[in-house]
């Protein structure tokens, strides 16, 4: 970002399907190949690929880290064990995304089912919430307090299940075809960003308050799926509607830092 250089690395398998990489805390970058069934591994100091392949059934779409270096992926829910290599997969509905929470249990939510899927880790019992009305999910996100948030697209709204409680709420801001896709929350300040790729925004919740804030692209043409926040509180997202990548800045980490001096 600071020379606006880019440095492309070119996955070992062709035509693979690279999709949704993820920054382990150790610096390596982990990404599924959809069309390749595999997960692979990419050191950046060296520009080396290692490939995994993993059993028939498991899941290769999204993924995410766990507090022991563990990969899971979404799909039918997969944990791959980065010391022994070994996948294991669970007996889950397909989901669209994954996540995983302080326990390292992993959450994912399926459309087919309705339902709001939890994979416990130590055990392998599989759970299923039903989601009233909802048909459709995208993403999937765990907070600090273990709450887990999901995106429910066609019905226009942001799930969240109370971790204590297991009370379901809804948020829905006053936009039309709010259509909740990736979801990233801030680690400073506990507020929930999400894309809005039908409605063309980037939309952010404080659970706080209630209040939406929305950011709208210049185009409505314009569409964010999955996207990501760097250390000072931008937004990095892909514009698959102009095949660009793109960033907000809010300002906001700016007056922030200036009121503490």
């Amino acid at each position: 970002p600071l020379t606006q250089e880019f440095q492309e690395y070119e996955m070992p398998t062709p035509h693979s399907g690279p999709h949704n990489p993820w920054v382990a805390r150790n610096g390596l970058v982990w990404v599924t190949e959809n069309a390749a069934h595999k997960l692979a591994v990419l050191d950046p100091n060296t520009g080396k690929f290692t490939e995994y392949t993993p059993p028939q059934g498991a899941g290769t779409h999204t993924l995410r880290e766990d507090s022991q270096g563990n990969i899971w992926t979404s799909g039918k829910i997969t944990k791959f064990d980065v010391q022994t290599k070994k996948f294991t997969v669970y007996d889950t509905p397909d989901v669209y995304d994954v996540a995983v929470d302080s326990h390292n249990n992993a959450w994912g939510g399926s459309g087919a089912k309705g339902s709001i899927v939890r994979v416990d880790s130590k055990t392998g019992d599989v759970k299923l919430i039903p989601v009233p009305g909802a048909t459709n999910f995208r993403g999937v996100e765990v907070d600090a307090q273990d709450n887990v948030w999901f995106g429910d697209v066609m019905g226009h709204r942001l799930g969240r299940i109370d971790h204590q409680t297991g009370q379901m709420t809804f948020y829905q801001p006053p936009t039309p075809n709010y259509s909740p896709y990736g979801i990233v929350i801030d680690k400073k300040t506990g507020k929930i960003w999400t894309a809005d790729y039908l409605g063309a925004n980037v939309t952010r919740l404080d659970p706080a308050t209630g209040k939406f804030t929305v950011f709208p692209f210049p185009s409505e043409i314009q569409m964010i799926r999955f996207f990501g926040e760097d250390l000072q509180s931008r937004i990095w997202f892909t514009d698959f509607a102009t095949g660009r990548i793109g960033v907000l800045d809010t300002g906001e980490s700016k007056t922030s830092t200036s009121a503490q001096r």
